[in-house]
């Protein structure tokens, strides 16, 4: 698909794959275990471990909860992606990022968290970062501070 978290790319017409390679954190094998899915087979016969979008967006969602010094509208842009399609957190997950970053956030609390730094940031500055990315100028409107908070849910039960 276009945009979003691993979209394709076009090449003058033609598509191609764009493979992202992820840092892995091996130092807590079986909690890694937990978070990937199947081992899949690509038509070419490469053997890949898949993550699932809940383990993928708990990434994303460190970033957004524990980064401090580089504010990126792209990691804004996914977080609304993954929003859009109901995707929630694999919380043992976040919470194992956390711990490991010293990030002092509660997993459970990430909502609220999230909100509040929501409500700090300067989304201006934001959809200026991530406008040069995005194929459709209109994706720009789902980068406001209403729009993001609309999309987050009030608890993680939720």
């Amino acid at each position: 698909g276009r945009g979003g978290p691993g979209g394709g790319k076009y090449n003058r017409g033609r598509r191609f794959t764009e493979l992202k390679l992820f840092e892995i954190d091996y130092r807590n094998e079986r909690q890694l275990r937990k978070f990937i899915t199947e081992r899949g087979k690509t038509k070419h016969g490469v053997e890949l471990d898949v993550f699932t979008l809940p383990s993928l967006m708990s990434g994303k969602l460190h970033i957004l909860l524990t980064r401090r010094d580089r504010e990126k509208g792209r990691d804004w842009y996914d977080y609304v992606w993954y929003r859009r399609r109901n995707i929630t957190p694999n919380l043992p997950q976040l919470q194992s990022a956390i711990d490991q970053t010293g990030g002092g956030v509660n997993a459970e609390r990430w909502p609220a968290v999230l909100r509040e730094i929501i409500s700090a940031k300067n989304w201006p500055q934001l959809r200026d970062d991530v406008r040069p990315f995005l194929e459709r100028r209109s994706d720009l409107d789902d980068l406001t501070e209403a729009k993001i908070l609309a999309l987050t849910p009030e608890s993680a039960d939720t």
